[in-house]
């Protein structure tokens, strides 16, 4: 074997290895976002019922930030209904199966 297949059998080793140690990361920044997503629900939720119930803190102010912390609710529920969706299955690993895809959105 010459070097430059060695060079390219070295790379796809050190590529598996690095791709496995992702895999394993993966899950780990899944269940943090997941906590993070569930803790800013549980506040936003809570911010909404004392900005309703208290009648002196009925403003066109808190009405415009009653409407921003729904729409943040809303995001929060999507991710989780797309990650219930999507990743019902831990054990497959759904990076390697999609290709990269760059968007240019303005």
């Amino acid at each position: 074997m010459d070097n430059f297949h060695k060079n390219i059998f070295l790379h796809q080793a050190t590529f598996s290895s690095q791709s496995h140690d992702s895999h394993m990361y993966f899950p780990y920044v899944k269940t943090m976002y997941t906590a993070g997503y569930a803790l800013s629900l549980i506040s936003l939720t809570i911010a909404i019922t004392i900005l309703c119930l208290f009648r002196k803190l009925h403003c066109t102010r808190n009405y415009i930030h009653i409407q921003l912390f729904v729409s943040f609710i809303l995001r929060a529920s999507f991710i989780f209904i797309k990650d219930s969706v999507l990743f019902t299955d831990e054990d497959f690993y759904h990076c390697d199966d999609y290709p990269v895809r760059i968007y240019c959105t303005l």
